[in-house]
């Protein structure tokens, strides 16, 4: 764990398919802590779920605390003491990617896939498809637009 600014910051191991295609199993996911005030809708953001007692990475879909994995069928309601952070980037490979801005198309539109996979079963197909092309444009967005970082330069950009 350290501290960067006034903003504590840690790193977590994901490990799990509720947020494919975007994460994958042992990507290494920066969070840094704040207050659910600070929140906006379509930010990943870590808590405790308090029915399994594990740590879970989802997107937030509605407030107060309403969270979703991107590949999960359901959402949770959560309360904000179950709040531990909000993930701003993900190492793979030894490459950096920040997550995107909560105002960005990007976000926007994985949050609008995300809930479409609550709907009916070709809905959750379609949406489910449009996941997997979005993160390739969002994987090549980075790549062109140098989003992608060595950890050195990520760390520096905080």
């Amino acid at each position: 764990m350290g501290v960067v600014g006034s903003m504590k910051k840690f790193w977590i191991n994901y490990l799990g398919q509720s947020m494919s295609p975007l994460l994958q199993d042992d990507d290494q996911i920066l969070i840094e802590s704040i207050n659910p005030d600070q929140l906006n809708y379509g930010d990943v953001v870590l808590f405790l779920d308090q029915q399994s007692r594990e740590l879970t990475l989802h997107r937030l879909i509605e407030f107060p605390l309403q969270t979703k994995g991107d590949f999960s069928l359901a959402y949770e309601a959560n309360a904000n003491e179950a709040l531990l952070g909000r993930a701003i980037g993900f190492e793979r490979k030894d490459y950096f990617r920040k997550f995107p801005a909560s105002h960005s198309r990007f976000t926007k539109v994985f949050l609008l896939l995300s809930k479409l996979r609550m709907q009916g079963r070709t809905s959750r197909r379609i949406a489910l498809g449009m996941l997997f092309i979005l993160t390739k444009i969002f994987q090549f967005y980075s790549d062109k637009t140098k989003l992608n970082y060595n950890k050195e330069q990520f760390l520096a950009d905080l």
